[in-house]
């Protein structure tokens, strides 16, 4: 009975050592800025077409599986220029999804809405995987539109244009080591647990190693996040 309130005992201490220690370890994270570019044709009612331009930038971080979404992605602006209708933004997209690393342009996504100076009309864009899925374009790779329009402002049937501008890395946050009198109080549990589990197998009893367990339930290593290339 001793040797089982002590293992409660100890049980007890392994939560109090592991937020003294500081619960977990915040890793470094890397911000990536990247700038975008597309060619578009724009749509001229019974004029044919003219030769248009998309451009912007978006900042943010990799999730666990190396993309920056909306989660976080911290900045996003884009900027249009299609004959008379010309467009910028700045603000948080609809949607976005893009792979760090990605220099062919395939994995950039997004629907972002589009200001035209001095209309009260919307207009969006949409690139990639999100033209079809979102604005209804079909096989375009680009689409740029009023909203709520069947037909489109300009389109693009070549993926963006995708380059890094800047990767800044911060540094992990240090935890806070464990105090010297809990490790000394965590040392004299530990040796009078390991006594009284060799007096109780003298005895007839079975021998455990719970005592011994709690030096490594203590505190837990930082968990690194799949190295993306930039």
């Amino acid at each position: 009975m001793a040797l089982r309130g002590l293992r409660t005992v100890l049980g007890a201490l392994t939560l109090v050592c592991f937020w003294a220690t500081g619960g977990a370890c915040a890793n470094a994270s890397t911000i990536y800025t990247y700038g975008f570019s597309q060619q578009t044709t724009v749509q001229i009612a019974g004029a044919g077409s003219l030769p248009g331009a998309l451009s912007g930038s978006f900042t943010g971080t990799a999730d666990a599986f190396g993309y920056i979404n909306m989660a976080t992605l911290t900045d996003f602006r884009l900027e249009t220029s299609a004959f008379l209708y010309g467009a910028k933004y700045a603000g948080p997209p609809d949607f976005f999804s893009f792979q760090v690393g990605d220099t062919s342009g395939s994995t950039l996504a997004f629907q972002s809405p589009a200001v035209i100076p001095g209309s009260i009309l919307d207009a969006q864009v949409c690139v990639g995987v999100a033209v079809a899925a979102l604005c209804n374009g079909g096989t375009w790779r680009g689409v740029y539109k009023l909203v709520g329009a069947t037909s489109n402002i300009s389109t693009s049937d070549v993926a963006p244009l995708v380059w890094l501008i800047s990767s800044t890395s911060t540094p992990p946050v240090a935890t806070t080591p464990l105090p010297g009198a809990m490790l000394l109080f965590t040392t004299a549990l530990i040796g009078a647990g390991v006594t009284g589990a060799m007096r109780h197998r003298r005895h007839g009893g079975p021998a455990t190693g719970s005592a011994l367990t709690i030096m490594f339930t203590t505190t837990r290593p930082c968990l690194t996040a799949p190295s993306v290339p930039a």
